[in-house]
């Protein structure tokens, strides 16, 4: 972006009030910024079927998240097994959508790429990853992805890279090579956290009131334990 700011969000999980909240408080300019989410749009909260509104918008930008994989299996593979494990997990709001309304609209997050790479003035990316990366390095990772990308399937590198936990609960700090930061969502925290050269930013959005957003480069460019460009919804 050479003309405004980039910034990334945590989950969002149907609390789009939350984004708007954020983006006025960091004084967002809908021609110049753009805004970047580590994934899970939809469930759980009271505006999941506002997700297209945001899609639209040329300054929004998202990745598949484990709860895009969760309805794309319930709904356009009609697995019966998957939509009890999606309804449990916040897709009964799909249930207030017109059945002839509801695939179109779920449609739409099968075009949601699995990971983004933003470019930067160095010559590793900016990594965004829902849950994790497989592996230490990011170009090994992303050949992987490219070969065998499918949004329904749950097993390596799939799984890490929509499900994983383990390296967040293990306080994990090491490097990703190949990559100049990674931002990660998923695992629920109390703070934003970054361990070795990853980011993990989902504070819950709307089952515990709290929404993360940072300013990418203010953030990168930030002394080590600065919370510089960062900006927290409460409420």
């Amino acid at each position: 972006n050479t003309q405004g700011r980039d910034f990334v969000c945590g989950d969002i999980h149907g609390g789009w009030f939350l984004v708007e909240r954020a983006l006025a408080d960091c004084g967002f300019d809908e021609q110049r910024d753009r805004l970047f989410c580590v994934g899970d749009l939809v469930d759980r909260g009271p505006e999941s079927a506002r997700f297209p509104e945001f899609l639209n918008r040329n300054w929004f930008h998202a990745i598949l998240g484990n709860h895009e994989q969760m309805a794309l299996r319930a709904v356009l593979e009609g697995d019966h097994e998957a939509r009890m494990v999606w309804s449990m997990n916040g897709g009964d709001w799909i249930m207030e959508i017109p059945p002839q309304q509801g695939r179109p609209l779920v449609e739409q997050l099968a075009e949601l790429p699995l990971a983004i790479e933003l470019e930067g003035p160095g010559a590793e990316p900016v990594v965004f990853a829902h849950a994790g990366i497989f592996g230490n390095d990011w170009s090994a990772a992303r050949q992987t992805l490219v070969k065998e990308g499918d949004a329904y399937r749950v097993g390596e590198p799939m799984h890490t890279l929509l499900w994983d936990r383990s390296r967040v609960q293990y306080r994990d700090d090491s490097v990703i090579r190949g990559a100049r930061h990674v931002f990660h969502g998923h695992t629920v925290l109390e703070d934003v956290i970054t361990l070795g050269n990853r980011t993990y930013l989902d504070l819950g959005s709307v089952m515990t009131g709290r929404f993360a957003l940072l300013e990418i480069e203010r953030w990168l460019a930030g002394q080590t334990g600065s919370r510089d460009g960062l900006y927290i919804v409460e409420g």
